[in-house]
């Protein structure tokens, strides 16, 4: 008897104070603020992706490197075709999506 109401007393002294940890809690009232002095062109954006298709050495996009990404990747997608010459078999379970005993 003595233990029940020791933990009622604790729960509900729990209880209470979780109540007042929420409720003196203030909520921040955010506003909208428009940016201040943010560019509206694609110099940042250009920038970046000429970082990512640049030459890492000279810092210069060329023809040449695009070329050569192109033939390595033509050449990476035929040796992964041609490494695993693998055939798909059908195992189970036959019944997906389908009730048993219909």
């Amino acid at each position: 008897m003595k233990k029940a109401v020791f933990a009622s007393l604790i729960g509900g002294l729990m209880m209470v104070g979780a109540f007042l940890w929420i409720g003196g809690q203030e909520e921040e009232k955010r506003y909208y603020e428009p940016r201040q002095n943010q560019e509206e062109d694609a110099g940042g954006s250009a920038a970046y992706w000429h970082r990512l298709r640049a030459n890492q050495v000279t810092g210069k996009l060329e023809v040449a490197d695009f070329l050569a990404a192109q033939e390595q990747v033509q050449k990476m997608a035929k040796a992964k075709k041609a490494a695993l010459d693998l055939q798909w078999e059908e195992m189970g379970p036959t019944t997906s999506g389908v009730a048993a005993g219909r």
